[in-house]
């Protein structure tokens, strides 16, 4: 770690470049200058942090990072700003640099960029696509130095196309779709969609239906009973009888 003295006001050009081992650095709100190339190289510094006290910034400020995620700028800075890490001018219209290990495998340049800065995508291994738009009229040398496989994306006949082609960089009109995949001249067929079942088939109705016989009439048989009923255990008496003559 370095702590940068306060009675510092410029950080002249490639004063930190080649330490590798430098894994922070804090720099202090006196410093109103820093000249290009400072911390070109330093492979294990993470981020940097704009104090508010900076006036001027040149090319190439990290240049190298290859573990840079982000670059901060405070934000009463009259001059500088951040967005999603990366360093622009505070009115937007210049692109100072992009962090080398930041996320992502596109960019795309805002709309009110004009000039981007030499080196400013130098190292960055994660990107494979850059979007610049028509807004952007010149920039410094070597914007993708050191970067594995890029292509640039803009309009038709714009400064992003001249530039790709004067770098020797793969160059992709904005409004070209891409490529279209060939038709298949033997497109998969829907299969037909499984038959209804056949509703089932009533039997037909006999004209000469069996007549069920009708059951015989059995007539009903009652008890019969004496005439003179006696009870076994009592002996017959007559009572006697009331005539009226």
């Amino acid at each position: 770690h370095i702590d940068i003295p306060h009675k510092i006001q410029t950080i002249d050009r490639s004063t930190f470049q080649g330490c590798k081992s430098l894994v922070s650095v804090t720099i202090p709100d006196t410093i109103r200058a820093i000249g290009s190339g400072v911390f070109y190289g330093c492979s294990k510094l993470p981020m940097l942090s704009i104090p508010a006290s900076v006036e001027f910034i040149d090319y190439g400020i990290a240049q190298g990072c290859s573990s840079m995620t982000k670059i901060e700028v405070a934000e009463d800075n009259e001059y500088y700003c951040s967005v999603d890490g990366v360093l622009f001018s505070k009115d937007m219209t210049e692109l100072l640099a992009y962090p080398a290990a930041k996320t992502g495998s596109t960019y795309t340049v805002p709309d009110t960029v004009v000039d981007i800065y030499p080196y400013a995508f130098a190292y960055c291994k994660n990107l494979t696509s850059v979007t610049i738009p028509a807004s952007v009229v010149k920039s410094g040398e070597d914007l993708f130095n050191n970067c594995d496989s890029i292509t640039i994306r803009g309009e038709e006949g714009s400064y992003a196309q001249s530039y790709a082609q004067e770098n020797g960089i793969n160059f992709v009109s904005s409004t070209d779709p891409g490529p279209v995949e060939p038709e298949d001249p033997n497109p998969p067929v829907d299969p037909d969609p499984p038959a209804e079942p056949e509703p089932p088939v009533e039997p037909p109705v006999d004209p000469n239906p069996p007549v069920e016989p009708e059951p015989p009439v059995i007539p009903p048989v009652y008890p019969s009973y004496p005439s003179n009923p006696v009870s076994p255990s009592k002996p017959f008496h007559p009572s006697p009888s009331l005539y009226f003559i």
